[in-house]
């Protein structure tokens, strides 16, 4: 008699660890030291449940929960880990209600009970690892999507509730296969009612998510295309401006007044001093043949050393370029630097470095690299109008990108680390 009682204790005891084990696993956070304390903590509970009711055992699982989702991280999170709990428990109660049918009809002892039981808990931890993935995908989008989620516990707590009263009658009512079968298609009732109305309200709440997103992507396009409208009518006016300084400039340098042309250029450029470097910048700027290169390379040079960064600069040996290559390298290096100046602004020990030296015979390599106070990706970054920084619209990299897909001389290669952006110009034909 008492082999018998023992075995039914194991089965019971088993249960309850069975449980908290599948709960953890379906919330994703399940350590060894939780199965070991639990280990312990369920022979007290079964002990209790023999004395009062199996149920308790069922809301020391949902306390549980709630407590560990408070401690990690906060009180919606407790709320959330609640829920999942409220659900998968009568859901496993459901399928151990069918396999106590079967046991029923086939007259088992404890020993087959606790066989089926384990053999039932291994199939429900192997799915669980197999659609690891899926669930915790599915946990977190539900927790993005809910605006609230109150009414889903309300939801679930009913649910919950519902599977505890019958839980409860079936410990006090006389036993019979009627009675077993009968709780058990109740079971799967409440739990049908339940999956259509959490499905509903999940559809109901992505749809409205949709839609809001579908506004706000609409408004986001409508103050795009204002802003795009309202810059291309300044890139308008200033092409005019452009065009007549130029004009302007022809005049002066036909006369032969070039103290005058140059001091307009200088007002134009936010009257700049002259610029002289360091001289070891100063030393590597000469071996670079374009004055019009070093020039704006030493000029956006005093713009980085002006936000504070450090500079180093190396060119390794003399370089030269076609009239041609020139204009274009301008544009690029000077979207390169302003880039870098932009990165480098908020930083408080920023580095910025620039090298220039031969790949092979007819091939240089301009590389410009400088810190980041945050990770970027390589894709986003060459993406139009993509910008790490508040006002900036974004449009230099998509500008470099333009003139390199259009020219062959040109190869463009692009490396981020935690730490460092690095930008690499391959420029066939330069001397």
């Amino acid at each position: 008699m008492m082999g018998i009682q023992s075995q039914q204790f194991i089965a019971d005891y088993l249960d309850i660890l069975y449980l908290f084990i599948i709960v953890r696993a379906v919330i994703g956070r399940l350590k060894f030291k939780d199965i070991l304390e639990w280990v312990i903590l369920a022979v007290f509970l079964q002990i209790a449940a023999y004395a009062i009711s199996e149920v308790i055992s069922l809301i020391a699982i949902l306390i549980d929960s709630y407590v560990r989702g408070y401690r990690k991280e906060s009180k919606d999170r407790a709320k959330f880990e609640a829920i999942i709990t409220m659900i998968v428990l009568p859901t496993y109660l459901m399928f151990d209600n069918t396999l106590s049918v079967y046991l029923w009809i086939t007259n088992s002892n404890a020993l087959i009970t606790i066989i089926l039981e384990s053999i039932l808990f291994i199939v429900s931890i192997i799915f669980i690892i197999h659609y690891k993935n899926k669930i915790a995908n599915f946990i977190l989008k539900t927790r993005s999507i809910i605006p609230s989620i109150n009414g889903l516990l309300n939801l679930t707590c009913i649910f919950f509730i519902s599977s505890l009263a019958i839980y409860v009658y079936s410990e006090n009512v006389t036993i019979s296969l009627i009675t077993v079968f009968g709780y058990t298609v109740v079971y799967y009732l409440i739990w049908l009612i339940m999956f259509m109305s959490v499905f509903m309200m999940l559809k109901e709440y992505n749809d409205n998510l949709d839609l809001h997103l579908l506004k706000q992507k609409y408004e986001d396009t409508i103050n795009l295309n204002q802003a795009v409208s309202q810059q291309y009518e300044q890139v308008r006016h200033r092409q005019h401006d452009i065009k007549n300084l130029l004009i302007d400039l022809q005049g002066q340098i036909k006369a032969n007044q070039s103290d005058t042309a140059l001091k307009m250029i200088q007002d134009q450029l936010e009257a700049t001093p002259e610029i002289t470097m360091m001289p070891e910048v100063e030393a590597n700027l000469n071996k670079i043949t374009s004055s019009g290169i070093q020039n704006v390379i030493r000029r956006h040079l005093y713009e980085i050393l002006a936000v504070g960064a450090s500079v180093n600069i190396e060119v390794s040996a003399i370089i030269n370029f076609c009239l041609e290559d020139e204009i274009k390298l301008a544009r690029i290096i000077g979207i390169l630097l302003d880039n870098a100046r932009d990165a480098l602004k908020d930083q408080e020990n920023g580095v910025f470095q620039l090298s220039m030296s031969r790949f092979d015979a007819e091939t240089v390599v301009l590389a410009v690299r400088n810190s980041i106070d945050q990770s970027v990706d390589v894709n986003q970054m060459i993406k139009n109008k993509f910008s790490t920084k508040d006002n900036h619209h974004g449009y230099g990299l998509t500008n470099i990108r333009e003139i390199v897909n259009g020219d062959d001389h040109f190869n463009l290669e692009i490396e981020t680390s935690e730490h460092f952006v690095t930008v690499e110009l391959y420029m066939r034909g330069a001397r």
